[in-house]
């Protein structure tokens, strides 16, 4: 896949050394003499973006340290870790950097990160010899061997405030700039897929930049879920004069989605579950061909919702 860092030469003449599995992931890195290296970072993933368990090889003691990853109230980073027996909370600001790691027996910050606009680190309060976690600026995962940070499809320096490589879906990204990132806006934007750009699914950018604060529904959930809807099953009705897939069946409801939130929160009203909104659309669209969208969510075979007491998807009645 075109972003994909394989190797990274280091001025020491050490070699890095990733290992990328059949779906992109990034699930090892190796790091030594060329043609000598030895793999010191193993990752698996819970989907296509999020790890949820790492091995890290301590040098110092010859011992793999074991880490879990807890994920709560964050699309693209974990509310909680687990090492060695101790649970660390995770806390992390608007755009899901981790800010303060606390021990949640003893109340002890473990770790407190500072990051600028751009995501590289001021200041990093943890002295063990093996990192606590992986995760840094917007949720991506650091290297501290390169400095990079990735996120999905590439690889984000943020000395540079740009990406190393070029936008996989080319001029329907960022605008012109190939290696722009987040329309030069790291403040409001994150791109969790590395592929920020005009597409269908950008209905999402401008109701993400005007919300006082980024949260992981405009941001995060929303736009990677629509980007991630299979493109090519047929479902064997037009949904909407628009196509007849399960794609445009997804992405229309969770835009749809989108304004019934809007007309809720403009209402006083706050949704139950941003998360479900999009378990649902997909659940819907999949399951239900003979009528998978409708102005007020999927309608059920049996008359029933997949998920009860959705703000959107309760039998056609909002809130």
């Amino acid at each position: 896949m075109l972003g994909n860092l394989l190797s990274v030469e280091l001025p020491d003449g050490n070699l890095i050394e990733y290992v990328i599995d059949a779906s992109h992931r990034r699930i090892g890195k190796k790091v030594g003499p060329p043609g000598a290296t030895v793999l010191v970072r193993k990752w698996l993933y819970k989907d296509s973006l999020n790890p949820i368990y790492e091995e890290a090889w301590d040098a110092t003691s010859s011992t793999w340290v074991q880490t879990r990853f807890v994920y709560a109230s964050r699309g693209n980073v974990p509310d909680f870790l687990i090492r060695d027996g101790v649970t660390y909370r995770v806390i992390s600001d608007h755009l899901g950097s981790p800010r303060l790691i606390i021990d949640t027996a003893s109340g002890i910050v473990a770790q407190a990160l500072e990051y600028d606009e751009w995501g590289n680190i001021l200041s990093d309060t943890y002295v063990g010899t093996v990192p606590l976690h992986p995760f840094t600026f917007a949720g991506g995962l650091y290297d501290a061997d390169t400095k990079l940070i990735r996120f999905g499809a590439r690889d984000y320096d943020p000395e540079a405030g740009r990406w190393t490589a070029k936008d996989p879906i080319k001029f329907d990204g960022d605008g012109p700039n190939l290696y722009g990132y987040t329309s030069n806006d790291p403040i409001n934007f994150i791109d969790q897929l590395g592929l920020f750009g005009e597409t269908e699914c950008d209905v999402y950018n401008d109701l993400c930049r005007a919300k006082p604060g980024v949260d992981s529904y405009y941001c995060i959930l929303a736009p990677a879920v629509c980007r991630a809807a299979p493109d090519n099953q047929e479902t064997g009705v037009d949904t909407l004069n628009k196509g007849s897939n399960i794609s445009n069946c997804v992405r229309q409801c969770l835009q749809e989605s989108a304004v019934n939130r809007e007309l809720c929160e403009a209402d006083g009203n706050s949704p139950q579950d941003n998360f479900q909104d999009h378990v649902s659309c997909f659940q819907g669209c999949i399951a239900n061909p003979e009528n998978p969208y409708n102005p007020n969510g999927p309608a059920l075979p049996d008359g029933q919702n997949f998920i009860p007491g959705l703000y959107s998807f309760n039998l056609g009645q909002s809130n």
